[in-house]
């Protein structure tokens, strides 16, 4: 996974920076630094997005892609 997929993943949620960062318990800096690859994507990080993720697809309002999303980081944070 790289920055890239996170902000991919980010706006099919229909967030802005702020909002998903806010969600994830990290600051909008931290997240823009993962989102232009200057910071790592940790296990925790993954995590928190799954759970993010995990809220909205509860409800069957989002997209085949955002579940497809949600499975890849579920199958990353199982290894």
């Amino acid at each position: 996974m790289d920055g890239h997929t996170v902000r991919h993943i980010r706006e099919l949620l229909k967030m802005n920076q702020e909002e998903f960062a806010y969600a994830l318990g990290y600051s909008k800096s931290h997240l823009s630094l993962v989102e232009n690859d200057k910071h790592p994507i940790t296990i925790r990080f993954m995590s928190r997005m799954l759970f993010v993720i995990r809220g909205e697809t509860f409800f069957d309002n989002c997209s085949q892609e955002l579940r497809d999303a949600e499975k890849a980081i579920a199958d990353m944070v199982r290894k």
